[in-house]
C-alpha cells in the first residue's frame, strides 16, 4: 500500500466518522424538539420545536437523520397530539414536515401513517398566511427565512401559494399521486386514511364551498379538485364516499367548510 494511498483511506475514515457524529447531533436535536412539543409546554417553546423539526426535514441530510428510530415518525404523531393547526407558526411548520416527507429519498411509510392523516385533517380546517406566520415572533421570522430559502422558495416562486392551506395542498397532491413504484402502496395507504379519518370528507367540503364562492381563488379550487381526483383514482370506497357527502346549499357552504 503506498502512502497516498493510506492517507487517502484514513481521510475518508476521518469525513465519515464526522458524517456520523453530525446525524448523531441531529438526532439529539429532533429529541430535544420534539420534548418541546409537549402539551405542558409553552407555546413559544413548541412553536421553536415545531420550526427546528421543519428546517431539519428541509435538508436531506436531516431527513436521513430522522429515519433512525422511527424520528419523523414521532414528529408527525408529536404535532398531531399538539393540533398543531391552533396555531399559524405550528401549522405552517407542521405542513413544511409533511411536504419535506413527499421527497423521493424520504420513506413511504411516514405519510402513509395515521398520523399523517389526523395531522392532514386537522390542518385543513385553518387557513394561515404565510404573512401571519412569518408576523409571530422569532419563531415566525425564522419560519420566513424557510419559506425564502431552497427548496421551498423555487416551489413558491413557481405555484404563487401565500397559504399554509395552499401549501398543504401541493403536499396532498404531490402525496397521491406517486408515480414512484416503492411508494404506490403508500399513496394507497394514505387515500384510505383521508377517508377513515376526516380528511376526504374535509376536502369535498372546502371544494364545495369553493365552488359556489365567487370570490375563492381558482388556484386553490383547481388544486383541491386534482387532490380529490388523485383521491379517488384505483380508490372506489372514497368515490363513494364523496358522492354520499351532503352538500350544503350554496349560502351555507362555506360556513360548513370552515
Amino acid at each position: 500500500m503506498t502512502h497516498r494511498t493510506a492517507c487517502m483511506r484514513v481521510n475518508s475514515s476521518g469525513l465519515q466518522a464526522q458524517e456520523r457524529g453530525e446525524l448523531v447531533q441531529l438526532q439529539d436535536d429532533a429529541r430535544y424538539a420534539m420534548d418541546g412539543l409537549a402539551a405542558a409546554c409553552s407555546l413559544d417553546m413548541q412553536r421553536e420545536s415545531a420550526v427546528t423539526l421543519a428546517d431539519m426535514l428541509c435538508l436531506r441530510r436531516g431527513r436521513m437523520a430522522l429515519r433512525a428510530d422511527g424520528l419523523a415518525q414521532q414528529a408527525l404523531s408529536c404535532l398531531a397530539k399538539l393540533k398543531a393547526a391552533k396555531d399559524a407558526v405550528l401549522g405552517l411548520a407542521a405542513t413544511i414536515a409533511l411536504l419535506m416527507l413527499t421527497s423521493e429519498d424520504a420513506h413511504p411509510a411516514y405519510l402513509a401513517s395515521v398520523a399523517a392523516a389526523v395531522l392532514m385533517e386537522q390542518l385543513l380546517q385553518s387557513e394561515h398566511s404565510f404573512e401571519e406566520a412569518s408576523s409571530c415572533g422569532p419563531s415566525g421570522a425564522r419560519l420566513a427565512k424557510l419559506l425564502r430559502a431552497r427548496p421551498l422558495c423555487s416551489l413558491l416562486a413557481s405555484t404563487g401559494v401565500t397559504s399554509q392551506r395552499g401549501l398543504l395542498l401541493i403536499t396532498l397532491e404531490q402525496a397521491t399521486s406517486s408515480q414512484q413504484a416503492s411508494k404506490v402502496a403508500a399513496a394507497e395507504k394514505l387515500k384510505h386514511n383521508l377517508r377513515q379519518y376526516g380528511g376526504l370528507q374535509r376536502l369535498g367540503k372546502l371544494a364545495a364551498a369553493a365552488a359556489h364562492d365567487a370570490g375563492a381563488q381558482a388556484r386553490e379550487l383547481h388544486m383541491l379538485l386534482l387532490v380529490l381526483e388523485n383521491a379517488t383514482f384505483t380508490c372506489q370506497a372514497n368515490g363513494s364516499a364523496l358522492v354520499q357527502l351532503p352538500v350544503p346549499a350554496a349560502a351555507a357552504a362555506a360556513a360548513a367548510a370552515a
